[in-house]
């Protein structure tokens, strides 16, 4: 049982850690990006758009950022310039 605690706190920790450097690293766009977000996508599909776009490196932060910000329910339909390496 203390093993099985230990791994979790470890794995955790490493989640944290990579989670928090992913958030913080310039972005991979080189140029300025015009995204068209349709209206009625969902956050799941705002942040698989992006991905597939190159605008982020990890939908999965994308998301989990959203969340913890509480933007997740605010987020938009519309154009939006994303900037050469924006994090």
């Amino acid at each position: 049982l203390c093993l099985g605690i230990l791994a979790l706190l470890i794995g955790g920790g490493v989640s944290y850690l990579v989670f928090s450097q992913m958030v913080t690293l310039p972005g991979p766009l080189n140029q300025n990006k015009i995204v068209y977000i349709a209206p009625g996508t969902s956050l799941n599909g705002i942040a698989l758009q992006l991905r597939q776009e190159n605008a982020i490196d990890a939908a999965w932060v994308f998301r989990l950022q959203a969340r913890l910000e509480g933007h997740a329910s605010a987020l938009k339909a519309g154009e939006y310039e994303i900037k050469a390496k924006a994090t």
